[in-house]
């Protein structure tokens, strides 16, 4: 079949040209089923709204419409047959775990550096660039450098290792496009591909394949800047080749520029200007966009909540940064440095932990102030300390107490040292064991199920309804973690502190909850979000040359020569300045009034 292209702005026309390619689809049948297919979530979510008020005048709603991303149409279609073949899901824990066994296996040039956490997380990026090209680019890629040459063997070892038993987004696109049939592909009734952004070679063959079995439409975004539209045009020739051009259009430009002294004056001057514009428009009509994380995410946000003003968005604050994930990173830090004082009284100090119980003591809520002061007066620096030492000072307790002739207030105070001092020497001596026991665990489950049995020891059911709200989210994403550890019993790597610290890690750095419901307040979100918004008001921060587009760092894995080599089939990193230009120009065609912050020349 022949795909049809039309060609509209970022912001409301877009929605307008979305509905109306729709309601010329469902003019004969109201049911007639079509699939709409997304750049994100966000813009999903926006289409859906826009559409449920109807496409014709005489039918007030919508239905038989399915709104969705194209991974996630990826799953729907291909993941039965896969997990019919006894394939599971790769986690990142999963591939992180791989390439880190493949290093201990050969670590080939990266000998010097194979156990840094930071090479795995570079190899594993690395794997993930290299694993939506095929191998004759692979191939160009291992010729230009000895460096390059073992990056390609690794991910190679890491691609074969994972196909054993799992698979990953690639496999799922991949599977999709080779096993659509057109009874299949009926289902989807008539397919929409709204503002398709730059596709990788997966996501492409998968759109290529819908587009020659099913009714398919497109609805394309451009902002008439060539640079900007060049990833968007090439995807969209990718599924039709001979599409014709956007018409010629002026790039969008924003309705008032403002200058501010710093990033902070930045989020004041926005906040007082949406506190202005609240009093006329709605909350969920205004957005502010920031061209980079840090530091104007948490400064939006704490601004903003200062002035009372509900807000949704991305979070602030990844999970690694709250205390629950500190207590069990710490924990595994602290045994891995040898159990420093310091190290772990501030570990146990942030949370209302618990000592673990004893035949014949119940277990009590750390009482840090008091664990502080004994453990300065009995010395104890790190290590052996805790029982040695702990064991002195307890002695020496023991022998004031024997003096008749102490005042009460002395005997109590010294009596509660001395159960206090017991306490502590019982916690360390039980946490090092079982810490021990972690580094010995013979595989990844019993691991995990030891960390486990840490956390949940320390912080008993109890005591979560006392936790705040974050720290319950926090603790609920640190025990889905411990449990997506089991997988890794299918990878030759065997578990240690240091191992179960770093993908732990990895995985709770990039757990970032979301703050408040879309459509509920204030939208506060990186300007990459703009594709697919509608909005009356918004305001760019952060237009600043080093952080918008930022600077172009090269890849020191996959350098630029690499990516020449294999024809741009692996792209140029400097699509991903292009992909920010593309974004920041749908925020200004996204609303009617828009202010960009710029900081002082």
């Amino acid at each position: 079949m022949t795909a049809r292209v039309r060609w509209t702005t970022y912001g409301r026309p877009a929605l307008d040209a979305l509905r109306d390619v729709v309601a010329h689809l469902k003019q004969d049948d109201p049911l007639h089923p079509v699939t709409i297919i997304v750049p994100s979530n966000v813009a999903g979510i926006v289409a859906r709204r826009h559409l449920a008020r109807g496409v014709h005048p005489d039918r007030p709603a919508i239905a038989s419409l399915w709104i969705t991303t194209l991974p996630r149409l990826a799953e729907q279609l291909a993941s039965p047959r896969l997990t019919g073949e006894g394939r599971k899901p790769a986690t990142r824990a999963l591939v992180g775990a791989t390439v880190r066994g493949v290093l201990q296996g050969d670590p080939g040039v990266f000998g010097e550096v194979a156990d840094h956490p930071s090479t795995a997380r570079a190899l594993a990026r690395a794997h993930h660039d290299l694993r939506d090209v095929d191998d004759a680019a692979c191939e160009s890629v291992a010729g230009t450098s000895a460096l390059c040459a073992d990056v390609v063997r690794v991910h190679r070892a890491t691609r074969e290792r994972i196909a054993q038993s799992h698979y990953d987004e690639t496999d799922l696109l991949h599977t999709a496009a080779a096993t659509l049939t057109a009874a299949r592909a009926a289902e989807l009734g008539s397919v929409v591909i709204y503002l398709p952004q730059e596709l990788t070679h997966a996501e492409a063959r998968l759109t290529a394949t819908l587009a020659r079995l099913t009714d398919t439409h497109l609805v394309v975004g451009h902002t008439g800047d060539h640079r900007a539209d060049a990833a968007v045009l090439e995807s969209v020739h990718t599924v039709v080749p001979d599409a014709p051009l956007p018409p010629p259009r002026p790039a969008p430009t924003v309705d008032r520029i403002a200058h501010a002294s710093d990033s902070d004056d930045e989020v004041r001057c926005a906040v007082r200007e949406v506190v202005r514009v609240l009093r006329t428009t709605p909350a969920h009509r205004v957005a502010v966009l920031y061209a980079a994380r840090d530091p104007y995410a948490r400064l939006l946000h704490e601004h903003l909540a200062a002035a009372g003003i509900e807000v949704n968005g991305p979070g602030v604050r990844p999970v690694a940064e709250r205390a629950v994930a500190r207590l069990v990173l710490g924990l595994l830090e602290t045994a891995r440095t040898g159990y420093r004082r310091a190290d772990l009284l501030r570990t146990i100090g942030e949370l209302p932990v618990t000592t673990f119980e004893q035949p014949d003591a119940p277990a009590t809520r750390v009482s840090l102030p008091l664990w502080e002061r004994i453990t300065r007066e009995a010395g104890i620096v790190a290590g052996d300390d805790w029982q040695e030492r702990l064991d002195v000072h307890q002695r020496s307790i023991e022998y004031q107490l024997a003096d008749d002739d102490l005042y009460d207030s002395t005997r109590d105070r010294l009596t509660r040292h001395r159960e206090a001092t017991a306490a502590m020497r019982h916690f360390v001596a039980t946490l090092r064991g079982r810490l021990d026991a972690l580094a010995r665990a013979a595989t990844w489950t019993e691991a995990a199920e030891g960390l486990r049995g840490i956390l949940d020891a320390l912080l008993p059911p109890a005591t979560h309804r006392h936790l705040p709200p974050a720290e319950q989210h926090a603790l609920v994403t640190v025990r889905s973690a411990l449990s997506q550890l089991h997988a890794l019993d299918s990878t030759p790597t065997s578990p240690s502190l240091t191992g179960v610290e770093e993908i732990l890690g990895l995985e709770l750095d990039g757990a970032l909850p979301r703050v408040g419901t879309f459509g509920r307040g204030v939208l506060v979100a990186p300007v990459e979000q703009a594709v697919g918004l509608d909005l009356d008001v918004v305001h760019v921060l952060g237009l600043a040359e080093d952080l918008c587009p930022g600077s172009l760092r090269e890849d020191s894995l996959l350098p630029e020569r690499a990516r020449e080599a294999t024809g741009w089939a692996l792209r140029s990193t400097r699509r991903r300045a292009d992909t920010t230009h593309r974004a920041l120009l749908a925020a200004f065609d996204s609303a009617t009034h828009v202010t960009a912050q710029l900081p002082p020349r």
